[in-house]
């Protein structure tokens, strides 16, 4: 009988600590899910802030390096001042800062960075692409057919990377409305 009660006041001390185990377990996990989430919140922020960042070096060095911005595409040349460019292009991106900024609790981190490296590949594409192919002389398009070549695929190609990059903020628009709603129909 002795043994008995030795016994059951042993699994009665073991089942406290197994609970008080299991409380501070859970409250751990509760914590490190807490600072999981407040790294992706910061990360999310973080891109918004490099939106900005970006789009205020475009504007200086658009202002400061270039006269003017000329795009050649399939033998149309489209000119722009270099300040309207840079203004327009610290416009595209506060609304993207924007946008990632509202989204920043949902989104995806490495969307919204592919998102910034694409439109970012774009624009200096934009920018430098007269500058990059005045190096080449105009009669080595003629020797070689692969950089007449170059010259109409390129911007075909940033243009599509703009487009997925596009797509990225989409997926992450969408992924953060359907959060917002499913959290909204729980509460």
């Amino acid at each position: 009988m002795v043994w008995l009660c030795f016994f059951s006041a042993k699994s009665l001390s073991f089942r406290r600590k197994s609970a008080a185990r299991a409380v501070s377990r859970s409250a751990s996990e509760t914590l490190g899910a807490s600072l999981i989430n407040n790294n992706e919140k910061m990360r999310s922020k973080n891109i918004s802030l490099l939106f900005g960042i970006i789009g205020l070096l475009i504007l200086i060095i658009s202002s400061s390096i270039l006269e003017e911005v000329v795009y050649n595409f399939k033998d149309t040349y489209y000119v722009t001042n270099a300040i309207s460019f840079g203004f327009s292009v610290l416009a595209l991106y506060i609304i993207y800062a924007l946008i990632y900024f509202v989204i920043s609790k949902n989104s995806i981190y490495i969307l919204g960075i592919l998102n910034l490296i694409f439109v970012t590949l774009f624009i200096f594409n934009l920018m430098f692409t007269e500058a990059i192919f005045e190096i080449i002389p105009p009669n080595k398009y003629h020797e070689n057919p692969i950089l007449l070549d170059i010259t109409h695929y390129v911007p075909v190609g940033m243009f599509v990377l703009f487009l997925i990059g596009n797509l990225f903020l989409l997926v992450n628009i969408i992924k953060s409305s359907f959060i917002y709603i499913k959290y909204k129909a729980s509460t």
